[in-house]
């Protein structure tokens, strides 16, 4: 369904026998009804003009459902190869009203069946866009997208996600963060970065993470998630102040993580470390505070471990910082070094001193 009013100018010229039409639509107002959408459209205002095969429409302002748009201008070639020569526009997207329909839709079906449920609303500029209209899926555009508490549900989050602030610069090669805040539970992270090819299962992510924390229930989910043993949990709460992530979706490709941690007790570790399926290489762990100074270095792999200690852990830092801390008063100090082969064990080596109490 389509009402509303226009006004403008209607031009027909035969040039050599062909006929050759040129409209020009100075005023538009108008409020309508597209099949497969499931919310009104509306146009306030704007100007369009077609000839040829070429239409053009610019200062569109207007709106879907709750959504939106202003600013709208676009440049359109018809003809054999319909396509979109330019596009750009500002517009307030709500998602409360837009996921639901954009789930449904056969090509997002698959990339949006991770998200059970997105809420809330982000204001997104469109740059430019641009592509055949046979083909939607290799569009090319760039986007700038500025969340307003974004809440996003699925079944792998540790609870509903909400984007308050913040920057994402979306291409169809890469998603580029500027300091995007994200928070679940009670935890959240500052992320910036770039994921690389983003929509292939080989997606490469390089981010960095600033003021991070989290508390009891976001421990107890990842406690949970990894199965991990209770008396390996920190105390709440966690503060993370800096961070580094960068892991490739490639088959094989280690994950590799830096950062500096604040942990119960006024105690700090730093942490330097790569994973990949049966292999842990954490080439540097640090814990110090007012009674432990210790670096530890580990690596463990199908055929060989590696074991480093220097420094002193005391007990007393233990029970600040775990949620259950062992119950023995010990002590463990020196500088020691261990290399074990766990094929051939006649092979493996250790040096240095290591003494301890209550072991």
């Amino acid at each position: 369904s389509l009402q509303g009013r226009a006004s403008g100018s209607v031009t027909y010229v035969e040039q050599r026998g062909k006929p050759h039409f040129a409209v020009k639509v100075a005023k538009l107002r108008a409020a309508g009804r597209l099949r497969g959408v499931p919310f009104p459209l509306e146009v306030s205002r704007g100007e369009v003009e077609y000839a040829g095969e070429r239409l053009e429409v610019r200062g569109i302002e207007g709106s879907a459902g709750r959504s939106r748009l202003q600013g709208g201008a676009a440049e359109i070639v018809l003809g054999a190869a319909p396509a979109v020569r330019s596009a750009r526009g500002n517009f307030v997207a709500a998602f409360d009203e837009l996921y639901p329909w954009l789930s449904s839709l056969d090509r997002l079906r698959k990339p949006l069946s991770g998200v059970t449920g997105v809420t809330g609303s982000a204001e997104v500029d469109l740059a430019q866009l641009s592509g055949l209209l046979a083909q939607p899926d290799a569009f090319d555009f760039e986007a700038v997208v500025r969340p307003k508490d974004l809440r996003i549900s699925g079944a792998a989050l540790p609870g509903t996600l909400t984007l308050a602030s913040g920057v994402a610069k979306v291409t169809p090669r890469a998603l580029q963060l500027d300091r995007l805040a994200a928070s679940a539970l009670d935890s959240r992270v500052a992320v910036s970065g770039t994921v690389h090819e983003y929509t292939s299962p080989s997606r490469r992510l390089e981010l960095t993470l600033a003021d991070g924390g989290a508390g009891s229930q976001s421990l107890e989910w990842a406690r949970a998630r990894w199965a991990l043993p209770a008396r390996m949990m920190p105390r709440a709460p966690v503060a993370l102040s800096s961070g580094r992530i960068e892991w490739s979706g490639a088959a094989g490709s280690p994950l590799l993580a830096q950062g500096t941690v604040g942990l119960a007790g006024g105690a700090q570790t730093e942490f330097d470390l790569s994973w990949q399926p049966g292999n842990l290489d954490v080439r540097r762990l640090t814990l110090k505070d007012a009674d432990s100074d210790v670096a530890v270095r580990l690596k463990w792999g199908p055929a060989i471990a590696e074991v480093g200690f220097s420094g002193r852990l005391d007990h007393r830092t233990l029970v600040g910082i775990l949620a259950e801390p062992p119950l023995t008063r010990a002590l463990l100090q020196g500088d020691f070094r261990a290399a074990f082969d766990l094929r051939e064990p006649q092979r493996s080596t250790a040096t240095g001193r290591l003494e301890g109490e209550g072991i």
